[in-house]
């Protein structure tokens, strides 16, 4: 089973990805994770931050893990 977790640097933001199936929360407003807005309609600025955390995390993929 494939798990990542992707944190944005300033650590507002966690991309969990678990096999496909994403989750984006926002731990300010959120610490418990209670509320994946992945579930509903991204605002501009969170699509950027997806879009964000989504390229960071295929750099991850393509560089070879030693």
């Amino acid at each position: 089973e494939f798990r990542r977790v992707l944190f944005r640097s300033d650590g507002q933001y966690k991309l969990i990805d678990n096999n496909g199936k994403k989750e984006l929360y926002d731990l300010l407003a959120d610490p418990y994770e209670n509320n994946n807005l992945m579930k509903s309609v991204l605002s501009a600025d969170l699509q950027e931050v997806l879009k964000k955390l989504e390229s960071y995390e295929r750099t991850l993929r393509e560089k070879p893990m030693y």
